[in-house]
């Protein structure tokens, strides 16, 4: 699998610290961002294989980050990421046609499949 550029939007420090250097052993390049405005700002200013993004952020939801990155980028690859059950997500996620959503804990093998899909 070739190395990708990934972002990473959590306010949980360890959890995008521990899951960043998951990712940076199987080779990949890795950015954190720990808000959704400092993710935005990110997503815009580089070309990222694949965004993930946590669903609640402390300056806004993951959603509306999503949506301010796809004004610019509207091809931009997303993952959204919850601790929270996914189920009732499924209605605002309609309104994104590609956007995947994961639970927490990451799932590495599922993580891993999507991106040799990029």
């Amino acid at each position: 699998m070739p190395s990708l550029s990934i972002l990473i939007v959590d306010d949980g420090p360890d959890l995008a610290a521990s899951l960043a250097d998951l990712l940076a052993l199987d080779g990949h390049e890795v950015h954190v961002e720990l808000a959704g405005e400092a993710g935005i700002s990110s997503a815009v200013q580089h070309d990222y294989d694949l965004m993930l993004v946590d669903i609640v952020l402390p300056d806004m939801n993951g959603f509306d980050c999503v949506a301010e990155i796809r004004k610019v980028k509207p091809d931009a690859p997303v993952v959204l990421m919850t601790g929270f059950n996914a189920n009732h997500l499924d209605q605002e996620a309609a309104d994104y046609v590609d956007i995947e959503i994961m639970q927490k804990q990451i799932d590495l093998d599922a993580l891993s499949k999507r991106l040799k899909a990029i």
